[in-house]
């Protein structure tokens, strides 16, 4: 029986949920939390769009594989978002002339400013650069077991973004 898609608890009066990933650095798993954000977006009954800022473009290079649930596409995409639930950017790192601070100062910074943290964190072990590698989402790697369990935490991130939002997935 096919099932029909839920009406979008993301998107409002004023378009789709925007969610932009940031670092000050690259190589700590920006993308990789792009991806598997945007994939718990799409597979509960959301439109998404990824758009790859990255200079070198690894978001659209997991994508080339044709196995995730969404569409991923260049900042150029983004003139077309209107017609998404969600849209998760995947910004540069490496901003240049930025000064690292760590996690704690970070937290504390935002907290300051009246910017929501997260609480949820991911842990980020090599099971990911393997579904990377394999164009895949963490959940479809084979022979690792802490695969399903890295994919749950995923879950658990996106649903606190969109609850923070004031979204229901």
């Amino acid at each position: 029986m096919a099932r029909a898609r839920a009406e979008s608890a993301l998107s409002t009066n004023d378009g789709p949920l925007v969610l932009a990933l940031a670092s000050l650095k690259g190589g700590v798993g920006k993308t990789t939390s792009a991806v598997h954000i945007a994939a718990h977006l799409a597979e509960s009954w959301h439109t998404v769009l990824l758009a790859d800022g990255d200079r070198i473009r690894t978001a659209m290079a997991w994508g080339r594989g044709g196995a995730l649930p969404f569409t991923v596409g260049g900042m150029a995409s983004l003139s077309g978002a209107g017609k998404y639930d969600a849209v998760v950017i995947d910004s540069r790192g490496g901003l240049e002339d930025a000064d690292l601070i760590d996690l704690a100062d970070a937290r504390a910074a935002l907290e300051d400013a009246g910017i929501p943290a997260l609480a949820q964190t991911v842990r980020l072990p090599e099971a990911f650069r393997d579904a990377n590698n394999g164009g895949v989402l963490v959940r479809d790697v084979r022979g690792n077991s802490l695969a399903k369990g890295l994919w749950a935490e995923y879950g658990r991130v996106t649903r606190e973004i969109v609850a923070m939002t004031g979204g229901k997935l």
